[in-house]
């Protein structure tokens, strides 16, 4: 009897804990420990008509970011290779960097859940299909916590030279970025 009636009183008490185990659906979770704060980029550059660099960048927590470089100015992109560390990565986006929307955290989970596959892809040959077109660059960056840098994985290249990622992963997740980017771009 005494264990019906502790069991009576709690079960009001695990109701209302069980029904929010993760906390509000809206809020932003963590993510992933193989995650950093840079996930996905769409970058543009030309050097037809001067120095023009511009793009946007998603974060961890699904936030879209644009930075712009100031045209023909002589600070430029310079890295070679492909792994950055978030100081570099910073300092990239850093010229007129803007918030510019939210992904929402469903389409986030699913987007970083194509990385892994989308970074096994093979690459189609380079073709030159354009001229003074430039480049838009789509990508995604994989975080090594130990060595704390990112590996910039290429989704997709479009302008004067382009080129796919094979992954079906990259060219789902190259088609939802690039949406976004040229929805920013009206």
């Amino acid at each position: 009897m005494r264990t019906l009636r502790s069991f009576l009183v709690l079960l009001p008490l695990l109701a209302v804990v069980g029904c929010h185990p993760c906390g509000d659906p809206n809020e932003p979770t963590d993510p992933p420990a193989k995650t950093g704060r840079v996930l996905f980029e769409v970058a543009y550059t030309n050097h037809a008509w001067g120095y023009n660099h511009q793009g946007m960048y998603v974060d961890n927590e699904g936030n879209i970011y644009t930075y712009r470089w100031p045209m023909g100015e002589g600070a430029r992109w310079t890295h070679d290779g492909n792994l950055y560390t978030e100081a570099e990565l910073t300092a990239h986006y850093a010229p007129g960097s803007a918030s510019a929307g939210i992904i929402a955290r469903d389409s986030l989970k699913m987007m970083i859940g194509l990385m892994e596959s989308a970074s096994r892809g093979t690459f189609s040959d380079t073709t030159q299909t354009a001229a003074d077109a430039g480049a838009t660059h789509t990508s995604l960056y994989l975080y090594d916590a130990r060595s704390k840098t990112y590996r910039q994985i290429a989704l997709r290249l479009r302008g004067d030279n382009s080129f796919d990622n094979r992954s079906s992963s990259a060219r789902q997740l190259a088609d939802i970025l690039e949406a976004r980017w040229a929805g920013l771009l009206r």
